[in-house]
């Protein structure tokens, strides 16, 4: 089949509608095609010869990589610091000396960074471009187990004497490769069409959005971090320790970099200029984040921590807002330090008390003053010490104060007007904070948080490799200048050095190819587990954006999380014109907006002008604003009256995407009006045009455009699940008008004035309203009997209490299942299982079959390419006893007839060089099965030395043939072969070689190739045997118990044979009765021919009556849901305009075809041959095998390899070990009395060991069997060691080898273990001999008083009765 025919493929109609005779509805063929183009408003137009909708899926990732290679890799470079190279340098005379300019040193620095293009090795120079010839595939890569990658290209610079026009050197190095993300714009596959994916050995479906790593696909997961640029109000007690008067209270904002590039202009009017005229100037955005704090003390001071090359930092947070807002007056500033605190008397005498103590008795002039400013020459000595080694040579503490302003604090903002007024905004929220006012959010919680994108991640660690590498460079020139110095030479001589910079640059670059191997390898897959501060819990905000179903079990449960269908992370690059385009648009309404981003108090700041009035009118008068905030920077002060209006108009702009607005950004507005009591926030309007935020779309009911929300934006809002809810809440709200309005005037009847009544909003009276119900609901009340309003009134409060409440929804959901992740929603009918479950690791099966049953988001994604099941005739009965619980039974014909046969392939790496070779000894060996006579070696193995395509290799066979071709003689060395030494047969699948790079690419590329190396691919097929594994598609996973023969099984009336026999016992533990329900529509959609809907909260029409009254009012279910009777005539007509319920729907499906409502059977025993004794739920069933079979995991052996320190088996079925045998294992045994079965296995089979023990001490460790020791033989054979603490001969006793470990350790803690023997029950007796005891006599007559005393002590230790120390036998 063609690509053509294949792109055709997609396009067909689903299954006949002609076959349903009016009883079934088809599925709907084309019901997705609208939904398709709003998963990701960010993707591009989808072609129609590839899945589109799985290509959107996996576009975040792709769009991510290609801004780290378009976008971050360029940014980052022009971030990085330059090291400096003084070489006069003197720390006692020089260091933060404001008088010394140095005349001579070295500026060093990344001028470039750019990265390649996958290309093939041996292909000559390796070249940045890539042509048709040196082409690298993702399948080349797969097949030589190399990394898919691109050359990194890094240009080193150095400037003498601080002059940045001169670049003194520049050295180009290719430091590496950087990982290629298949399908991105740097994959040789992007732009391919169909027919060239195909020609290029290529899927036709690749979906790419991961790496290739030593042949090994990778994925780099997003990782959750705290939302950006958005100041996060926490508690904790960790807090306490981090400074010595703080608190637990803290404002966090994650900084995401946006600096401003700086150039050297000359003429600083045509700079403002640019400014004026609003010309966008060029942001960096290198992906990367820094984290600043601000933690509350007792005071109030606040403390500010910052991070300085990952190591925390201090400062006094009043110093550094004075050193930011540094061009203020005292009376300017202290109007912004006290804003927005001028309606509450107490917080604006402690703000006013806190400003006087720090600065109102500051002095007027200092020494310092002369040379630098003050602030700043304060800052920079908190922080000399983390940033002096960065500065340029005689640099004060004035330009390490700018040093660090600039690249540590708030670097999001670019100018220090910005700093300014975040770090009041921060300080603000953490007053409102401390006194009550506002909640402490969560750090869990999803609204607070967003995901860090592969791009992301990747460019920090490449920004971290460089910038080690820029710190290696900096020591090698400062040991080389230590060394210079010693010897008494010219130091400058170092840095004029073209030399030495080559040596220097070329041992720095390889740490940066290192670096990013290290992390591929290891980085993302090491996973540990997040340090949550609450019970993992899912929360209302991550509704729509996480999937509450698809999470594993077991210790990451709630941890590894999966996105819903819908949510899409934002990838693109940074908007670099997001907040010009916000300051336009407020400035051209009439707000006051600092266009030029350079003042720190306009002319007129709304809050600046509130607090000169209120400090003119003694606090009185002032109006309250609130501030526009645009990823963390403060745009304008907007009027609380006018914040409705605002907010509308910022969301009109934001929905329609007018004025430069974007429709994926995300609007979010705080205000007490649309707050409760339990959930305060600060005021303010926040609009996040970052990447890395989640957005999901949902349809505004009022406009009818589809807007794209965010999590912290989202428990805001009231969003319907489906149109049908919107009507019925409409219907419901209808009914209650009448009973609020009463509620109302009786509330306000209540009142005291009319004042209050004014104050008051409609929400606030309603809400008091409600309480007012709620507590006085058992007091007599005024009663209306008017029927045509609300009947009886009580009544009417009571069902008001009781019931839905209705809201005023202003959204809906686009799809019922929209909060369910690609996987989750592929389940049938799983809003009818009580917990649905997924296994993903699905086995390839060689007969599959597209399922009867599938969901909308099933043909969505078009997974019909990739089966992965059968449709399984299932009977549940309990059968033979072999099916208990979760076992099932297959039908032993039908697994003869190809049921579940599938296979696994499995890859054999084959080096023809040893692992010792060198390389130039390594091409010496090729794989050849050709003698020096022309004939074949080995006759099963071909003239190449590998076995032909479809051979079949069993145990034992030669898999390879490697010949040796020296170039010193004609001779040949003797030929190496490599057996194939599994105990599966398997089959030779393909054969791939790969050749060894050259030295100059191999010195970069770290592939490890030496010589020739060969890829085996073996298929082996595998049968379904007893143990295996296999589950529906509800997570009702079975094992295998019994393949039992066709003659056996039940069957029905018509002869029908099951494929699988289920115990009933499986369904109430697991309470999957969408499986139930798949059963009897699998059964119906076989019944009429026709693919069914099995979409989760699907509405299913009302079906004509049958004229079965029981039938007709659905059944049992529906009779004992009404109290066991019939439907009354209203509630009849009432349930006309409802539709049936999945059970009654396909019920009737199948009553229409002639069989039993519920899918009950009458079976036959194929052992008797006559009917059982009740009918038996039989239907199709979606069924897959699962990649857990027994013939990976069974591990059986008596005896084989043993642990070297232990003795006992090791452990891995690969390494043919044994299975653990624990306590639990061991009592059984006991249990049952078999005790020769239990030494057998712990003794004999595992680590039996003979020793020579003491009869008389009881010790193993004191027999000695030396030329000094006076053993005597048995014999006149062997020798039998002596005790030498006893001088008796020892006993041979048979005990476990790790008792003698055990023994040993703790004899090296002065710990004696010792044992009592005995022989048939009797204890060994001891038998000293009179030749013995006389020499023992006369060896102690000889040694000291020391040694007299100890063998003293020794005899008196023999002479003491013998305590049960153990036994052996």
């Amino acid at each position: 089949m063609g690509p053509e025919q294949l792109s055709k493929r997609r396009k067909a109609p689903e299954g006949g509608s002609a076959a349903v005779h009016g009883k079934l509805d088809p599925e709907p063929a084309d019901a997705h095609e609208a939904r398709g183009r709003l998963l990701n408003p960010l993707s591009p137009s989808p072609s129609p010869h590839f899945n589109a909708a799985l290509q959107q899926c996996v576009y975040p990732h792709i769009l991510s990589y290609n801004t780290f290679a378009d976008c971050y890799i360029e940014e980052m470079v022009k971030d990085l610091p330059f090291i400096y190279i003084d070489p006069h340098f003197d720390p006692d005379r020089h260091e933060a000396n404001p008088y010394y300019k140095p005349t001579d040193y070295l500026k060093l620095g990344i001028a470039e960074a750019v990265l390649g293009v996958p290309q093939k090795m041996g292909m000559g120079d390796v070249q940045l471009k890539s042509n048709d010839n040196n082409h690298l595939l993702p399948r080349h890569c797969r097949d030589s187990h190399i990394t898919y990658g691109a050359p990194l290209q890094v240009s080193f610079a150095c400037w003498r004497t601080g002059d940045d026009s001169n670049v003194a050197m520049k050295k180009t190095i290719l430091v590496g490769q950087v990982p290629v993300m298949v399908k991105s714009n740097r994959c040789s596959l992007s732009g391919m069409s169909p027919t060239e994916m195909v020609k290029a050995g290529e899927d036709l479906d690749e979906l790419g959005g991961y790496f290739i790593i030593n042949g090994n696909e990778r994925v780099l997961r997003f990782v959750i971090q705290q939302k950006t640029n958005y100041p996060i109000a926490l508690k904790r007690e960790s807090f306490r320790n981090r400074e010595v008067f703080a608190t637990d209270l803290a404002i966090l904002l994650r900084s995401q970099r946006v600096h401003d590039d700086i150039w050297p202009c000359a003429d600083q009017l045509e700079q403002k200029l640019k400014h004026l005229l609003h010309v966008i100037v060029e942001f960096r955005f290198d992906g990367t984040c820094t984290s600043n704090i601000l933690l509350d003390t007792d005071d109030g001071r606040c403390c500010y921590r910052i991070l300085l090359n990952r190591q925390e930092h201090f400062c006094p947070f009043l110093l550094l807002l004075r050193c930011v807002g540094g061009g203020l007056s005292l009376q300017q500033l202290k109007l912004k330090f006290m804003e927005g605190s001028w309606d509450d008397v107490e917080e604006a005498t402690q703000l006013h008390a806190l400003f006087e103590e720090t600065w109102g008795n500051e002095k007027d002039f200092v020494d310092t003053d002369i040379t630098e400013h003050r602030p700043l020459h304060q800052l920079g000595q908190v922080f000399w010490r983390g940033v002096s080694w960065l500065l340029k040579p005689g640099s004060t503490y004035e330009d390490a104060g700018r040093f660090v302003i600039n690249r540590y604090v708030l670097v999001h903002a670019k100018d220090w007007a910005s700093k300014f007024e975040t770090l009041l905004l921060m300080f603000r929220k953490l007053r409102q904070l401390r006194a009550g006012k506002i909640a402490p959010e969560s750090m869990d919680a999803f609204s607070y948080q967003e995901v860090v994108l592969p791009g992301q991640i990747l460019a920090s660690v490449l920004k971290d490799a460089l910038f080690t590498a820029l710190i290696k460079l900096r020591t090698q020139y400062t040991v080389e200048l230590r060394q210079v110095k010693a010897a008494g030479h010219d130091t400058s001589l170092v840095i004029s050095s073209n030399r030495f910079f080559d040596i220097a640059t070329d041992r720095c670059a390889s740490e940066i190819g290192h670096k990013i191997s290290y992390f591929m390898a290891t980085g993302n897959i090491r996973t540990t587990q997040l340090d949550l501060q609450q019970v993992r819990k899912l929360l209302g905000e991550s509704w729509g954006f996480l999937c509450p179903v698809h999470t594993p079990d077991g210790a990451p449960c709630g941890l590894l999380l999966h996105l819903a269908q819908m949510a899409q992370p934002v990838a693109v690059p940074p908007d670099r014109e997001a907040v010009a385009a916000v300051r336009l648009f407020m400035k051209a309404r009439g707000m006051c907006v600092d266009l030029e981003g350079v003042s720190g108090l306009p002319p007129a700041d709304l809050g600046a002008a509130v607090g000169e009035r209120a400090l003119d009118h003694g606090g009185s008068g002032c109006t309250k604003c609130v501030p526009l905030v645009v990823d963390g920077i403060v745009v304008c002060k907007i009027r609380k009256s006018e914040f409705k209006f605002w907010l509308q108009q910022l969301w009109h702009a934001k929905v329609c995407g007018l004025e430069g607005f974007k429709t994926h950004w995300e609007l979010v507005g705080f205000d007490e009006d649309r707050q409760v009591q339990i959930i305060l926030q600060f005021e303010g309007i926040f609009l996040f045009t970052m990447p890395g935020r989640l957005v999901r779309p949902v349809k505004h009911l009022a406009s009818g455009r589809v807007e794209f929300i965010g999590p912290l934006q989202q428990p805001w809002m009231s969003i319907a699940c489906r149109d049908r809810n919107v009507a019925q809440n409409e219907r419901s709200f209808k009914a209650h008008v009448p009973i609020i309005r009463e509620l109302l005037r009786e509330h306000s009847a209540r009142s005291s004035t009319a004042e209050e009544l004014e104050d008051e909003t409609y929400q606030e009276r309603l809400a008091d309203a409600y309480q007012s119900l709620l507590d006085e609901e058992h007091r007599d009340r005024k009663r209306t009997n008017d029927p045509r309003n609300i009947g009886d009134m009580q009544e009417a409060r009571e069902a008001l209490v009781t019931s839905h409440v209705p809201l005023a929804y202003d959204y809906v959901e686009l799809s019922p299942t929209a909060f369910l992740s690609v996987t989750a929603s592929l389940t049938p009918f799983s809003n009818h299982n009580q917990s649905p479950r997924h296994d993903n690791k699905a086995y390839r099966l060689i007969t599959p079959q597209k399922p009867l049953l599938r969901t909308r988001d099933y043909r969505h994604f078009d997974f019909d390419d990739y089966p992965t099941g059968v449709n399984a005739v299932v009977a549940v009965m309990c059968y033979t006893g072999f099916d208990m619980e979760d076992a099932m039974i297959l039908n032993k014909s039908s697994v003869e007839r190809g049921l579940f046969h599938g296979c696994v392939y499995k890859t054999k790496i084959i080096d023809a060089a040893p692992s010792g070779a060198r390389a130039q000894e390594a091409e010496e060996y090729q794989f050849s099965n050709i003698s020096n006579l022309g004939q074949k070696c080995v006759p099963s193995l071909d003239a190449d030395g590998f076995p032909a395509i479809g051979a079949k290799i069993t145990q034992g066979k030669t898999l390879c043939r490697v010949q040796r071709h020296t170039q010193a003689s004609a001779a040949q060395v003797p030929a190496q072969a490599t057996l194939y030494k599994d105990d599966e047969p398997a089959y030779v699948d393909g054969i791939t070689l790969s050749s060894a790079p050259a030295p100059a690419e191999e010195r970069f590329l770290k592939t490890g190739l030496k010589g020739c190396r060969a890829s085996v691919r073996l298929r082996s097929v595998r049968k379904p045997i007893i143990g295996d594994k296999f589950a529906s598609r509800h997570g009702q996973k079975g094992i295998l118990s019994m393949l039992w023969p066709q003659e056996d099984m039940p069957f029905s009336e018509s002869g029908l044979v099951p494929d699988i026999l289920f115990n009933p016992h499986g369904f109430p533990s697991r309470m999957t009765i969408g499986m139930l329900i798949e059963s009897m529509a699998g059964k119906a959609a076989a019944v009429h021919g026709a693919f069914q809907d099995a979409t989760a909260f699907r509405e299913f029409r009302k079906q004509k009556k049958t004229g079965n009254r029981w039938i007709d009012q659905e059944g049992h279910h529906g009779y004992v849901l009404r109290g066991e009777r019939y439907r009354t005539p209203e509630e009849e007509a009432i349930a006309e305009a409802q539709g049936d319920t999945p059970v009654d729907y396909f019920g009737k499906a199948l009553l229409a075809s002639g069989y039993q409502y519920y899918g009950r059977e009458e079976l036959y025993s194929g052992v008797y041959g006559v009917p059982l004794t009740c009918h038996i739920f039989t239907g199709l069933i979606y069924y897959q095998r699962l990649r857990h079979m027994v013939t990976d995991k069974a591990q059986v052996r008596a005896t084989g390899p043993i642990d070297a320190l232990t003795h006992q088996p090791v452990k891995g079925r690969k390494r043919h070990g044994g299975v653990r045998f624990g306590e639990m294992e061991r009592d059984a045994l006991i249990a049952h009395g078999a005790a020769a079965l239990l030494q057998d296995r712990l003794l004999h089979c595992s680590d039996s060991h003979r020793a020579f023990c003491c009869p008389s001490c009881g010790s193993i460790l004191s027999p000695a069997q030396s030329a000094d020791s006076k053993g005597r033989s048995v014999g006149g054979k062997k020798p039998v060691p002596l005790c030498r603490v006893c001088f008796v001969p020892c006993r041979l006793v048979q005990l476990p080898y790790i008792f003698r470990y055990l023994s040993n350790e703790l004899a090296s803690m002065n710990v004696t273990v010792r044992l009592e023997l005995d022989h048939k029950g009797s204890r060994v007796m001891v038998e000293q001999h009179p030749a013995l005891m006389q020499a023992r006599e006369d060896e102690a007559a000889d040694t000291s008083v020391t040694g007299e005393m100890g063998t003293l002590d020794s005899s008196v230790r023999r002479q003491e009765p013998h305590r049960p120390r153990g036994s052996s036998t």
